[in-house]
């Protein structure tokens, strides 16, 4: 009996892990074939609304006001081009989008952009580290970063009788 137990664990383990390799693999293609691709993604309700939070945080030294921002329809240009993997993509993009460089130096330049573009395994090696923290259906990433940097340093044991009290 306890053999019929061990045989069926250990076909559990390694059915499990085919299945983890199968949907890595498929991960994968699926990052290498959408790369370069229109961004088609949805936005659960609130999100879109929190995605400036970084660029109004973080402006830079030229941006474009919210008139010329809807003039020119440019929702519908970051809505085309947002392909990211993360809430803080999303958020980053949106700011380089509303404070445009002139400088030559920003992080999408055409040479680095060929790099990525011709280098497939580091692309998505960054790509998967980037989905890890994943996306936020209502808050911004960088406002909940402000809120935790504005907590006050307090002891663990202030919760210790709501933990040992019933």
């Amino acid at each position: 009996m306890i053999g019929l137990v061990a045989l069926f664990l250990v076909l559990s383990a390694l059915i499990g892990m085919r299945d983890a390799k199968r949907a890595d693999e498929k991960e994968k293609a699926k990052l290498l074939s959408q790369f370069g691709k229109r961004g088609n993604k949805e936005y659960p309700d609130g999100r879109y609304a929190q995605i400036c939070a970084y660029w109004k945080r973080h402006p830079g030294v030229f941006g474009i006001d919210d008139i010329t921002w809807n003039d020119l329809d440019l929702d519908l240009l970051f809505r085309s081009m947002d392909a990211t993997c993360s809430s803080a993509g999303e958020e980053y993009l949106y700011r380089l989008l509303r404070s445009p460089q002139t400088d030559g130096k920003s992080l999408c330049s055409e040479e680095g952009m060929r790099w990525w573009a011709s280098h497939d395994k580091e692309r998505v090696r960054v790509q998967r580290l980037l989905q890890i923290p994943g996306r936020s259906s209502k808050y911004s990433v960088y406002d909940y970063l402000d809120i935790c940097g504005n907590l006050k340093d307090r002891s663990p044991l202030e919760d210790l009788p709501a933990i040992v009290l019933p």
